[in-house]
Formats: structure tokens, C-alpha cells, sequence
């Protein structure tokens, strides 16, 4: 499960480059204080990432089934193809009761959950200057790169391209 999915912002941590330098070091340790250290580490840094996400004014509550399920679902089946029509027929409910539910449970409509995570992942992969933006565009599941690259600038207000330029990738 991505714990991050749904995050619908960004995190860009300073000095990335030593971050990860420390990270590998540690990871590559083989004694009990290089795990122990690796692990204060990576609570730092998942403690900093929080600290940065915009605060939610609600209290945190439970979902109904029918929205943890259709999270699941989404995090599992996540492409542009998705469709609210495919989850509410998974999960053995009708597409109106999904929508209510996921509503009312998470306060904005699953089309635009979907959207939001589908744009979230856009960003992480954009950053992997191993894979081209087509290579991103097939795994994410657009019809072609150019349909991709419309729908990330609708919502960045720039392309794919101009997005790795700003993060040097």
C-alpha cells in the first residue's frame, strides 16, 4: 500500500543528495546500530514529510467498508482508465451508493480522488529521470504521451517536461 497516495502535493526535502547518501550508507550497515540508525532516520524523514502536508481540521474517523474497500481498490488499480463504474461493480454496490459514501467519508468526489492520486504518482515517477515521460504516460494508463501531458498541465499549469526541468531531472 502507498502511504502516500491521496497526498495531493509534492514533498521536496533539502539536500536530497546527502539524505540519500546517509540512507544507502546505513542500509548497507550490517550491525544492529546501522538498523537502528537507518530506522531514526527514516522516522525523521516520514515525521518531516507529515509535517509538511497541509493540516486537516477533522479528526481522524473511520470509513465506511464500502470506502476502505474502494481505497484499496483504487491504490491497487490505480490508471487513467479507471472507472467509478468498475470499483462499484468490484465491489458488489451500486455506483450511487459509492459515490455518496466515499463523499460523505472523505469529502470530495472519488473522480477527483482518482485524478489526484493518478497526478500524485505522475509527480513521483517525473522525478525518476530513468524513465521517459511515454515510459510514464503507458504505466499510468493514458492513451499516449500527449493526452498525459495535457492533463498535467491542466492541473500544474506546466508540462511534464517543464516539471523536470524545475526539478533538475
Amino acid at each position: 500500500s502507498d502511504v502516500f497516495a491521496g497526498i495531493d502535493h509534492l514533498l521536496i526535502l533539502p539536500d536530497r543528495e546527502g539524505l540519500i547518501n546517509q540512507v544507502a550508507s546505513l542500509y548497507r550497515g550490517k550491525d544492529i546500530q546501522s538498523i537502528l540508525k537507518l530506522k531514526l532516520l527514516l522516522h525523521q524523514i516520514l515525521d518531516q514529510a507529515l509535517a509538511t502536508c497541509p493540516p486537516k481540521n477533522q479528526e481522524l474517523q473511520e470509513y465506511s467498508e464500502v470506502t476502505k474497500a474502494a481505497l484499496a481498490y483504487i491504490d491497487s488499480h490505480l490508471r487513467a482508465g479507471l472507472s467509478i463504474t468498475e470499483i462499484a461493480n468490484t465491489l458488489f454496490v451500486s455506483k450511487l451508493v459509492l459515490q455518496k459514501r466515499f463523499k460523505a467519508d472523505l469529502g470530495k468526489p472519488i473522480g477527483r480522488y482518482i485524478d489526484g492520486c493518478l497526478l500524485a504518482r505522475a509527480e513521483r515517477e517525473l522525478l525518476d529521470p530513468t524513465l521517459s515521460i511515454k515510459d510514464i504516460s503507458d504505466r499510468l494508463g493514458f492513451c499516449d504521451q500527449f493526452y498525459f501531458s495535457r492533463k498535467f498541465s491542466e492541473t500544474h499549469g506546466i508540462s511534464p517536461r517543464q516539471f523536470r526541468q524545475m526539478h533538475n531531472v
